[in-house]
């Protein structure tokens, strides 16, 4: 694969231009099924987690 410099637990990691990237984003990852990478607009956090 063009542009591969390493490998970590089987995911291929490949270097891009930072130019490709939303502002504030060092990295992201991509199923190869997946059209495109996108960012989560709607997510649940706790406040008072179990445990």
């Amino acid at each position: 694969m063009k542009g591969q410099v390493g490998l970590i637990d089987g995911i291929p990691l490949i270097t891009v231009p930072s130019s490709y990237l939303p502002a504030n984003v060092e990295f992201f990852i991509r199923i190869r099924c997946d059209s495109a990478p996108i960012k989560l607009t709607d997510y649940v956090t706790h406040e008072n987690p179990p445990a």
